[in-house]
């Protein structure tokens, strides 16, 4: 048995016995346990099939990729969607991250345009704090769903509210089956540049920095953006937002404790990805030629300057509209507002100085 297979198995064990232990979460549980595997099945099969009638992906190469992180709420999303306004790169709009199959996506794809067209493409709206439709390009690291190989399983299963940790899903680049799960999405990629016909990948990889020693290792030539927010305004911003989705999902009457343990969790993760974003850095892991680091004030009150910087380190070639339209963002951005409110961090049993003290090491660094 493969080292991912039975890492799978060990993680669908893990999903049914949350599901079990949470009766407040059972429906989820449900189509959990049910919907991974078919999905799972209806993927292999797009797969199968796309070796069969489309083996040329196989020879794609990945020359030079670009990759977007950051602890989550510090602009990833928006510089992603910015730099691909104009659709020159290779990035993966949410459905196709669902079925990245080309197979499938060629199937499906009359089904997508009918519901955008009847405007019924929405999968989360804005007042959740980061609006997602079918066709927007979203977070690569979505991918790993397909293997049962990421933090981002806690978001679609009960595992958020588990007594049981699962480090396995978060510290990436210390499993036994790192390379394995980078093949996987490196066909991923192939299978996306022969179906776009774009060779540059542009991906955001927020919960991905925890398997960017590894990235680095399947893609030497790879460019790393690490951006960085100061961590009491970005972790206040990211459990409100998890707090809103979790209670939009559960309702508003879910279990204190519950909600209480999984956003404890999340505080506590948020943490460690600090460290071991700063620890990449330092110990040159990802060396100096690979990344760069970009303070998250730089983005919003010099945004067009910085987008320059990136767009030099990287080697993304841009047009000029493109650039105009920076420009033009620049002057808007001053009276841009959001559309939702962050809680204050005494809502989820924080305090500043806790913070400044678990994540000392960024305020040093960054000037905080």
């Amino acid at each position: 048995m493969s080292l991912l297979l039975k890492h799978m198995i060990r993680t669908y064990a893990k999903i049914a016995r949350a599901s079990i232990r949470t009766p407040a979460a059972w429906r989820r549980g449900a189509r959990s346990l049910i919907g991974f595997p078919l999905w799972g099945l209806i993927n292999q099969a797009g797969f199968a099939l796309d070796r069969l009638l489309f083996p040329g992906y196989r020879k794609v190469k990945i020359v030079k990729p670009v990759f977007l992180m950051g602890f989550g709420r510090s602009g990833t999303t928006f510089l992603h969607r910015l730099l691909n306004e104009g659709g020159t790169f290779c990035a993966f709009e949410a459905w196709e991250l669902a079925y990245p199959s080309i197979t499938l996506r060629k199937l499906l794809r009359p089904l997508v345009e009918m519901l955008v067209r009847r405007h019924k493409d929405v999968l989360q709206d804005p007042s959740m704090g980061h609006e997602t439709r079918l066709r927007t390009i979203e977070e690569e690291e979505l991918l790993f769903l397909h293997i049962l190989d990421t933090q981002f399983l806690e978001r679609f299963t009960p595992l958020k509210f588990s007594r049981e940790d699962f480090p396995e899903l978060f510290f990436n680049d210390a499993a036994p089956h790192r390379h394995v799960s980078v093949k996987f999405f490196t066909g991923c990629l192939q299978r996306q540049i022969y179906y776009t016909g774009k060779g540059q990948v542009l991906a955001k990889a927020n919960a991905s920095l925890m398997r960017a020693g590894t990235l680095r290792e399947h893609f030497p030539d790879a460019k790393f953006v690490y951006l960085v927010r100061n961590p009491i305004d970005a972790i206040a911003s990211h459990l409100s937002q998890r707090r809103r989705v979790v209670l939009r999902e559960m309702g508003p009457d879910l279990d204190p404790v519950l909600l209480e343990r999984y956003l404890r969790r999340r505080y506590t993760l948020n943490v460690e990805m600090y460290r071991y974003a700063h620890k990449l850095i330092v110990e040159r892991i990802l060396p100096p030629e690979a990344v760069i680091e970009v303070r998250y004030p730089e983005l919003v009150h010099n945004l067009y300057n910085t987008l320059m910087t990136i767009i030099e380190f990287t080697g993304l070639e841009v047009d000029e509209t493109l650039k105009a339209g920076w420009k033009r963002q620049s002057e808007a951005q001053a009276t841009y507002e959001r559309p939702h409110k962050n809680a204050p961090l005494s809502e989820f049993g924080l305090t500043e100085e806790q913070v400044r003290k678990d994540l000392q090491f960024v305020f040093d660094r960054y000037g905080f």
